[in-house]
C-alpha cells in the first residue's frame, strides 16, 4: 500500500480490529448482537455507534 493515494469514505461510520479466537466472524456476530440488542457478547464499539447515531 506504500505509495498508493488514500481517500476517507464518508459511509465508513466504523472501523475496527479484532484478535478475537473467533476471529473476524465472532467479532462480527458480537456487533450484529449489539445493534440488534440481542442476547450474547456485546461489542463496545457498536454501542458507541447506536449512541453517537440516537444523539445526532
Amino acid at each position: 500500500m506504500t505509495g498508493k493515494d488514500f481517500k476517507w469514505e464518508k459511509d465508513i461510520v466504523y472501523f475496527g480490529m479484532t484478535n478475537s479466537i473467533k476471529g473476524f466472524a465472532g467479532r462480527l456476530k458480537q456487533f450484529n448482537n449489539t445493534l440488534r440488542d440481542l442476547p450474547g457478547a456485546g461489542h463496545g464499539g457498536a454501542a458507541r455507534f447506536l449512541s453517537e447515531r440516537t444523539q445526532a
